[in-house]
């Protein structure tokens, strides 16, 4: 992939690249796709474990409304 097709690839995802609040929290600059596939591996083991409070998807909608919306659009995680 050439560093341009990256850059509109960048630019094209829900979340705007510039914006105040990736100045703050730069990891908001990793792509959605990569985002998504780092929430799976949080899953636990057991696929077949009763889902808890404390369980992957529930702690990660927790952080802030960007993760949450990938949480809601990630159905591997639920």
């Amino acid at each position: 992939m050439k560093v341009t097709a990256a850059g509109e690839d960048s630019r094209s995802s829900s979340r705007p690249l510039h914006s105040p609040y990736t100045k703050v929290s730069p990891i908001i600059r990793i792509p959605c796709e990569i985002t998504s596939e780092i929430f799976q591996h949080c899953l636990s083991e057991n696929e077949f474990s009763r889902p808890s409070i404390k369980s992957a998807p529930l702690q990660i909608s927790r952080v802030c409304s960007t993760w949450r919306k990938l949480a809601i659009r990630t159905p591997r995680l639920w």
